[in-house]
Parts: structure tokens; C-alpha cells; sequence
């Protein structure tokens, strides 16, 4: 079956990009044809300050707080992240808004999507219609949301939104989400019942990353890596606190346009001593290559993605062992949800 994903813009963004790619492996391993809408927003300067002025408004609610992203991030994806884009995904040509027309052109069947925010309405104004397949009402296709995420435990849609999104819902074949708020969410909001599933990226074995991953150098020094999205003195003095203790050096790992490239993220992650983040996909690349690990939950940026799959996985403490078994199970079961509507 021809499956198109529908997922955030493909920017500088590691685990946006890594669970897209997760998505279509697992895809392609059940004998689908997946293929990526490639949206790139044609953003003018103009949209851009206002995008700008309302950004800095949210920063009078803590809820919807988000980062301002630069001018340039709405142009063009940076050298190191198309660069991953164009070796290893599937896309379709870049689009600067979702039409019926993209579909035709791939002869999509299905539509899935998910999964890192979709359906958060901070960071998705301009497009949240479409985030729930409005571009695509009329077509006779399967529409499925996996792992879709609000990204926060509340419903934080204005009026008006709520009853579009909730009547785009209803038209979707089969829903899940990535939290477990996210079934009280949908339920309670959108009039759909939904399950939890896991992300994309822990449908795959840690194997399946090996790919992109630099042997660790046996004469380098071990170290802590520190992948923390906001940065404060308390939390630097903890991981300098931590590294003290277990004699590491600190590797820090950067998070602009210009810093690091995924193949060198997923390493430094890979091939540590020890990571602490306060990042989702941060944490779930510590328990896939089986790392110690401390995480920073932080509310503003969603507590529920983090405690949803603590629970699952049992683990009672950021640094708990993870039980290879339960996610084992965890996995066959999210396999099957899409086995089962994309049959």
C-alpha cells in the first residue's frame, strides 16, 4: 500500500526526523511503500514578525510557551539534516501547503499521521486543520493517526478550533496517541476513542540505528552526554555534579540550526558512560542503546510523554533498568495496531 506520512516540517529537529524515519522503516518491513509529505512553510517576512509578536505573547502563559524559531529555519532545512532527509527518507517534492493534488501525484492509499506533536496547537496554528487531514476530507483513502501527541496534558485549543478538529477526527480510521493523557484528550474532546502506542523510534532495535553510528574511539576518554534543551545553573551544576562523581568528562550536545548532525547526536548518545537530558527523544535513545540515564521532566514542554512511558516500561526512577521483555511487548503491540488498520 502507497502510505503517506504527515508529520512536523523535516527542520532541525533529531528525534522529528528519527521518528519519521523509525515510521517508515517499520512501513517498509510490513511491505507498504511509504513516502513523506515534505511540507516547508513559505513563510513571509511579514507572517514572520507576526508569528513573532504572537510567540512572545505566550510567554505570559507557561502552557504555551514554545521556542522562537529563526527566520532562516522557515527557508530552508540546514546542510547536515537534508542532507540525512534526502539519503534516508522518502519524500515527496517540497510542498509549501497540503492539497488533494500531492496525494494524486503519489497515488497514496493511506495516510498516516504522526507522531512528534502533530497535534499540539502551538506549534501547529497555521496548519492544525491539516494536521487532522483536512486537505484530504474527501479522499476515499485510510486516514490513521500513530502516536499522534498533544504534546500537553490539557486541552489548550481556542474555541473554535475544538469542534473543527473534533469533527476531522471522526473521519480518521482508527486513532492512537503517545500519551496517556492523550486518550482522555481525545475522548473527551475530539469525540474519538484512542490508544497508546509507543513512539516510532522504539518500534526499531538498537541495531536498526547502527547505521548512523561511529564505533566508540577505545583510547577516547568516557564520558557524560549532556543533550539539555533548556539549560539553567541548577541543571549545569548537576551534571557537573554527576560527572565529578563518575569521573567523566562532559560532552556537551548542541540544539541550533548549526549544531550537530543526527548521525553524531545518535553516536554521542550511543557510545556514552552516561546521558542526561531533558529531551523525549533524548530519553528514549538512552533506554534503546540501554544507557544510565537521568532525565529532567519538564512540564511546560510536556511531563505526561516522559511519566507515559516510565510507567509503561515500569521503571520507577530515571535510572531504573529498563525491562527489555515489557518492551518487547509494548512494541508488538503498537506493531499490531498498524498491521491491523493497514492490512
Amino acid at each position: 500500500m502507497r502510505v503517506g506520512i504527515v508529520t512536523q516540517p523535516l527542520y532541525a529537529n533529531y528525534g522529528g526526523i528519527l521518528q519519521n524515519y523509525a515510521l517508515q522503516q517499520v512501513l517498509k518491513k510490513m511491505g507498504h511503500t511509504p513516502v513523506t509529505l515534505d511540507y516547508m512553510p513559505s513563510l513571509s517576512f511579514g507572517r514572520y514578525l507576526l508569528y513573532v509578536g504572537k510567540s512572545l505573547l505566550c510567554f505570559l502563559s507557561p502552557s504555551k510557551r514554545h521556542p522562537i524559531k529563526p527566520y532562516r529555519h522557515f527557508l530552508e532545512r540546514p546542510a547536515d539534516i537534508d542532507a540525512f532527509v534526502q539519503k534516508y527518507i522518502n519524500t515527496t517534492k517540497t510542498i509549501a501547503k497540503y492539497s488533494k493534488t500531492i496525494l494524486r501525484k503519489y497515488g497514496i492509499e493511506a495516510l498516516v499521521v504522526g507522531s512528534d506533536q502533530v497535534w499540539r496547537y502551538a506549534y501547529n496554528r497555521e496548519v492544525l486543520e491539516d494536521m487532522y487531514l483536512a486537505f484530504a476530507k474527501d479522499c476515499p483513502c485510510l486516514k490513521v493517526a500513530y502516536a499522534a501527541s498533544f504534546g500537553v496534558e490539557k486541552w489548550d485549543y481556542p474555541e473554535g478550533k475544538g469542534g473543527k478538529a473534533a469533527s476531522l477526527a471522526k473521519l480518521f480510521d482508527a486513532v492512537s496517541v503517545r500519551e496517556d493523557s492523550g486518550v482522555g484528550l481525545c475522548r473527551e474532546n475530539l469525540g474519538v476513542e484512542a490508544r497508546t502506542v509507543l513512539d516510532p523510534t522504539l518500534l526499531l532495535e538498537p541495531s536498526d540505528y547502527d547505521r548512523f553510528c561511529t564505533e566508540p574511539d577505545p583510547e577516547a576518554e568516557p564520558y557524560l552526554a549532556a543533550y539539555v534543551l533548556d539549560m539553567n545553573d541548577e541543571k549545569a551544576a548537576f551534571i557537573q555534579s554527576v560527572a565529578e562523581s563518575r569521573n567523566l568528562k562532559v560532552r556537551q550536545m548542541t540544539v541550533s540550526d548549526n549544531g550537530e548532525s543526527i548521525e553524531s547526536w545518535l553516536s554521542s548518545i550511543r557510545n556514552a558512560a552516561y546521558v542526561i537530558t531533558d529531551s523525549y527523544h533524548g530519553t528514549l535513545f538512552s533506554i534503546l542503546f540501554s544507557k544510565p540515564f537521568h532525565t529532567f521532566i519538564n512540564k511546560e514542554r510536556g511531563a505526561d510523554r516522559f511519566t507515559t512511558i516510565f510507567r509503561k516500561l515500569g521503571i520507577e526512577r530515571t535510572e531504573s533498568p529498563v525491562d527489555r521483555a515489557k518492551l518487547a511487548v509494548l512494541r508488538e503491540e503498537s506493531m499490531s495496531f498498524i498491521e491491523t488498520v493497514l492490512k
